[in-house]
């Protein structure tokens, strides 16, 4: 019920299946033994990058505070600087009483020069291969595998 309650939280600022800022949003869910997600969203607000942030529901559950610790000192030490808008895709995956959570974050507009600026239909399609990939690797049957 964690695993629920932290996969399927739906706001205005959080959510991994119903929230209305993701543009991709995918869930299988088998009878509670495996969760798979995939979401991808576009952020503007300079801390997410170190989302989720304890409001999310994950902070009741994990030590997220680390995280933003850790994240902040690699932008420190490397002195990089955040842009004001990411692309960010989630990958989840909850197997055996196991989560393997999987973020890639990228500048917004570096990550769309690939695809000629705004096109966002391609950079989807990169987004589910990835995620198709994390499938095979963690050798999800085709049962427990998202429908694209």
């Amino acid at each position: 019920m964690v695993v629920k309650d932290i996969f399927y939280k739906s706001g205005p600022e959080v959510g991994r299946n119903n929230s209305k800022k993701n543009f991709l949003q995918k869930v299988t869910d088998n009878n509670e033994l495996y969760i798979n997600c995939v979401s991808a969203k576009i952020s503007n607000n300079e801390n997410r990058i170190y989302e989720p942030n304890l409001k999310d529901g994950w902070g009741n559950h994990l030590r997220l505070d680390l995280r933003k610790t850790k994240i902040k000192s690699i932008i420190d030490k490397n002195n990089l600087v955040v842009p004001n808008e990411i692309i960010r895709n989630e990958h989840y995956f909850y197997k055996a009483g196991q989560i393997i959570w999987i973020i890639f974050s990228e500048d917004k507009d570096i990550a769309l020069i690939k695809y000629d600026k705004e096109k966002l239909s391609e950079y989807i399609s990169d987004v589910k291969k990835i995620h198709q990939n994390f499938e095979n690797k963690f050798r999800f049957k085709n049962y427990d595998k998202i429908k694209f």
